[in-house]
C-alpha cells in the first residue's frame, strides 16, 4: 500500500524533520511506484543532507536521479557510492548504465564485462550480457534484427537496442528512419554524445522569390 506508506513516512518527518531514513524511503516510493520524480528528488536531496557521506544514500539518490533523467548527476553519485559499496552487482549495473547514458560507452562496456566476471550467478549478469551483445550486434542479420525488435517490444526506451536499430537503418540507407531513431536516443539520453553527430542539421525553409 504505497500511498499509505508515503503518508506514514511523511508523518515521521513532521515529528522529526531530520529523519533521513524516512526521506530516503519516500524518495524510493516517489521514484518507483508513485512515479513522481520531482518529489523523489526532493526527498532524496533531503536524505543526502542528513547523511552526506552514506554510500547507500548516494546509491539510492543516484538511481532516482537516473530515473528523473539527470544522468550526469546520477553518474557522479553512483561513482561515489560504488567506492563504498564494492561487491554489489545492482550498484555495478546502475553505474555502468549511467556511464553509458552520459556517452561513456567504452567505460560502460568495461564495467559490464567486469560485472559479468565478478558476479556470474547474479541476475544483473544476464542484463550485462544482453547489453554487451547489443553493443556489438550486427542488427542487419536476421537473428540480430529479431533480438532488437524483441527487446524494443518489451522495452521501447532501451537505448542500446535503439542504437543497434539505428545502425541497421543507416547501413540500409534508410537515413530518415536512422535520424528519427538517433533523435529518440538524444531525447532519452541528452548527454549521449555518440548519437549527436549522427543527427542531421535541421533543414531551413526555402526562401521564396
Amino acid at each position: 500500500r504505497h500511498q499509505d506508506a508515503a503518508k506514514a513516512y511523511l508523518k515521521v518527518l513532521e515529528i522529526n524533520p531530520d529523519a533521513g531514513d524516512a526521506s530516503l524511503r519516500l524518495a524510493s516510493l516517489f521514484g518507483g511506484p508513485l512515479k513522481d520524480h520531482g518529489r523523489a528528488l526532493e526527498f532524496g536531496k533531503h536524505a543526502r543532507q542528513a547523511s552526506p557521506h552514506d554510500p547507500q544514500v548516494a546509491a539510492s539518490l543516484g538511481v532516482i536521479a537516473f530515473q528523473a533523467g539527470n544522468h550526469a548527476w546520477a553518474y557522479s553519485l553512483l561513482q561515489e557510492a560504488n567506492a563504498g559499496l564494492q561487491g554489489d552487482p545492482a550498484m555495478a549495473l546502475s553505474l555502468a548504465r549511467a556511464a553509458y547514458a552520459t556517452g561513456r560507452v567504452e567505460e560502460a562496456r568495461a564495467a559490464m564485462i567486469r560485472l559479468r566476471k565478478d558476479f556470474p550467478d547474479a541476475a544483473e549478469a544476464v542484463q550485462a550480457s544482453v547489453f554487451l551483445e547489443l553493443l556489438d550486434l550486427d542488427p542487419s542479420s536476421r537473428e540480430g534484427s529479431a533480438m532488437v525488435e524483441g527487446i524494443l517490444k518489451e522495452s521501447p526506451h532501451e537505448v542500446p537496442a535503439l542504437m543497434a536499430k539505428a545502425r541497421s537503418s543507416e547501413a540500409g540507407d534508410r537515413k530518415g528512419e536512422a535520424e528519427g531513431l538517433y533523435r529518440e536516443v538524444l531525447r532519452l539520453y541528452p548527454d549521449f554524445a555518440p548519437a549527436g553527430p549522427l543527427v542531421a542539421a535541421p533543414r531551413l525553409p526555402r526562401q521564396r522569390g
